[in-house]
């Protein structure tokens, strides 16, 4: 059973092979911690599969998981910060709309998860309400800096 605003902290140790070789291992894990696009794949699996096993992998639109009367969207928190707006209203030329992300939060009962893997194979994951996360951050976005990653996840900036 997931708890709001808790913080869970996990290790990936288990993702390569004993085999690989150990540069492989290093810049694959330098880019997993640097870039979100990299270690979303991976943090899925490992939400559903392994750490939150209660979830149901749906990937629909606006909702990666389905949990007991809930529906969870995951936002990964990369050295930029997070965006937690629908994914068509992030990127270059596109504008982000705060009070449609937070109606389309409202309509699919949306609790957020944030994850953290800046500090790759060290995972952090905390589950935010969705309509509480919009009213703290009007713009949609969380800054990457101290204040907001110890916050959410009990840990500092990564020098």
């Amino acid at each position: 059973m997931i708890e709001l605003n808790r913080i869970y902290t996990f290790r990936i140790d288990t993702l390569f092979h004993e085999e690989c070789p150990k540069g492989v291992v290093k810049s694959m894990s330098q880019k997993i911690s640097e870039d979100g696009r990299a270690s979303s794949p991976i943090i899925t699996s490992f939400v559903h599969e392994v750490w939150f096993p209660e979830l149901q992998y749906v990937d629909e639109k606006y909702v990666d998981f389905r949990g007991d009367g809930f529906n969870i969207e995951k936002k990964m928190f990369t050295r930029h910060g997070a965006k937690f707006c629908p994914s068509y209203m992030v990127g270059s030329g596109r504008t982000i709309k705060p009070e449609i992300s937070l109606q389309i939060c409202k309509e699919n009962n949306l609790i957020y998860l944030l994850a953290d893997a800046n500090e790759f194979p060290n995972v952090y994951i905390t589950f935010v309400n969705g309509v509480e996360l919009h009213e703290l951050h009007k713009t949609c976005s969380i800054g990457y800096n101290n204040k907001w990653r110890n916050f959410y996840f009990g840990c500092n900036v990564v020098s």
